[in-house]
């Protein structure tokens, strides 16, 4: 019979959610906000999974990757977010009150260097 875990689901679901996290900025079409909350979504989620393990029945090698997967969750989401923060221009913000023409509304796509 199969034993279906909490903490397992937990830190599957959460290693998934990086695949997909990967899959989706690696073109970096979207903004730099997506990949900080998608990451700090599954670190929480990859937190959870360690407090429902410890809270009911601890296997030490899911344990002891579920640690190794949140530090390099933090270790990415610092990496990522430093020197990445950059205010948009007050003009795509309120175009309008500028006076100045409104731009098509897209993706803002922002040169990294």
């Amino acid at each position: 019979m199969i034993r279906i875990d909490a903490a397992t689901v937990l830190v599957q679901w959460a290693a998934g959610g990086w695949v997909f996290l990967w899959v989706t900025t690696r073109r970096r079409e979207v903004g730099l906000g997506y990949g900080w909350l998608q990451r700090t979504i599954f670190v929480l989620m990859a937190a959870g999974s360690l407090v429902a393990a410890l809270a009911t029945q601890a296997v030490s090698a899911r344990d002891a990757a579920t640690v190794a997967f949140m530090a390099a969750g933090g270790v990415a989401l610092v990496v990522r977010t430093a020197g990445k923060t950059r205010a948009a221009p007050a003009d795509l913000l309120v175009p309008a009150a500028c006076g100045q023409p409104r731009r098509r509304a897209g993706v803002l796509r922002v040169k990294h260097s």
